[in-house]
């Protein structure tokens, strides 16, 4: 195959990959984030230096502001910009079958070239960011930025559970919960890369169990948090009714794997685009 046709693949690629992510991704699409773009973290800042201190409290807030806000401006621009470049390289690498020029061919081969090492940069950016934020924010953790108030808003973020559902566990001297032994002053949360775990989302077998329509006499039904004795050894809490922490969860680990296809044709689309003006390896002529 000629470098024209890879630069055609990969650019067709890019813009099939970008028009996915726009249909997925959990802040283009309202699922997470709505705020985030609109946050002003220089309040955060300011109150640090009007205080004259550098507390724990305030880092976290400032750098959550900061990645929280990059990440929405980051899924908007980064794959609109995508699908630009995408069709532009697509509908160069179209006309130079038509055979316009060898200057044309040049001038086609620095913007294959330039779109792609910009597009890798952006996408690079946006993985990064995407995955940082999932793999280490608490879930659904709020800023509660106001005149005099400065504070991580919890009311929306999960109580992390055990495996099997249950909220409390008997360690032989009282009921614990799973993090109890955990340091952090955010630890009882949990993070988005949990958010598709089962006992976070509708389950159906639990469901049944909890409330007694199956093993009416089995440890779940006999142990709820509800109605529990000393005999138990875990506490269960209620079901989940509904599994949008699960579709939040699938979209965004969906948007990354996407994003990492379009960040591969990035790469392509540069190379090819670099040996096209520069008419290196006569052997894809």
């Amino acid at each position: 195959m000629t470098k024209n046709t890879f630069i055609l693949i990969f650019s067709l690629c890019i813009l099939l990959f970008s028009i996915i992510i726009l249909s997925i991704g959990p802040i283009i699409n309202k699922k997470i984030g709505t705020e985030w773009g609109y946050q002003n973290c220089d309040i955060i800042s300011d109150q640090i230096d009007i205080l004259n201190e550098d507390t724990e409290k305030f880092n976290k807030m400032y750098y959550l502001c900061q990645r929280e806000k990059a990440m929405h401006n980051l899924e908007y621009c980064t794959f609109i910009i995508n699908i630009i470049a995408g069709f532009i390289c697509a509908d160069l690498a179209f006309l130079h079958y038509m055979n316009i020029s060898k200057d044309f061919k040049i001038k086609a081969g620095i913007i294959a070239f330039s779109s792609g090492f910009l597009c890798f940069i952006l996408t690079l950016v946006y993985i990064c960011y995407s995955g940082y934020i999932f793999t280490n924010d608490i879930a659904y953790m709020k800023l509660n930025i106001n005149y005099d108030n400065f504070n991580f808003d919890t009311g929306k973020a999960i109580e992390k559970l055990y495996s099997n559902g249950a909220s409390l566990k008997f360690d032989g001297y009282s009921y614990l919960p799973e993090y109890y032994y955990d340091r952090d002053s955010f630890s009882g949360f949990i993070k988005y890369k949990d958010l598709g775990k089962s006992q976070y989302n509708y389950d159906s077998d639990y469901y049944k169990k909890y409330q007694g329509y199956i093993e009416a006499s089995g440890e779940i039904y006999q142990c709820r948090d509800v109605q529990y004795n000393l005999d138990c050894k875990y506490i269960y809490k209620e079901p989940e009714l509904e599994n949008t922490n699960k579709e939040l969860y699938s979209r965004w680990v969906g948007t990354i794997i996407f994003a990492c296809f379009t960040l591969v044709c990035n790469i392509g689309l540069a190379f090819f685009g670099f040996l096209s003006f520069t008419n290196f390896f006569k052997f894809f002529d």
